[in-house]
């Protein structure tokens, strides 16, 4: 028996050779520095990618002289577009633990050519921060 209702439908990507993509930067004790790219990832021509989980996270794992504005970032570039921030944890608190989170902006599709990265940056003077940067997602046939 063949069921039309849309419970009961696959999902567009189902079985178009789905593969995990996931990128991420995890680091402590992370001095200042300007902004960094840690990673990137485009999808590739004749793909799209599901993007399922995307999350950045920073905290002050040692204390600044002063501190100063700090983030962890992911950045979308479409496809012959400008680049935007999608997330950003930011950390202007110079106490040790003191913790930003910024996670999942629900799922998204990538189109070929579209790209997302993972920037860190610390203006402060000394210190340290711990950083988390990732995503997580569905690359399949377009």
């Amino acid at each position: 028996m063949r069921f039309a209702h849309a419970l009961f439908t696959r999902p567009d990507w189902y079985d178009r050779n789905p593969i995990t993509r996931i990128n991420g930067y995890l680091a402590g004790g992370v001095a200042p520095h300007g902004t960094t790219q840690r990673w990137s990832y485009t999808v590739p021509a004749g793909k799209k990618t599901l993007v399922q989980v995307a999350a950045s996270n920073i905290s002050r794992t040692t204390v600044a002289a002063p501190a100063a504005f700090a983030r962890a970032i992911l950045q979308l570039t479409p496809s012959g577009g400008a680049a935007t921030e999608l997330i950003s944890a930011i950390n202007e608190g110079n106490a040790i633990g003191n913790n930003q989170v910024a996670s999942n902006m629900g799922t998204m599709v990538l189109l070929p050519g579209d790209a997302i990265t993972g920037l860190t940056a610390d203006g402060s003077t000394g210190g340290s921060h711990a950083y988390l940067v990732s995503m997580e997602g569905l690359e399949f046939d377009a």
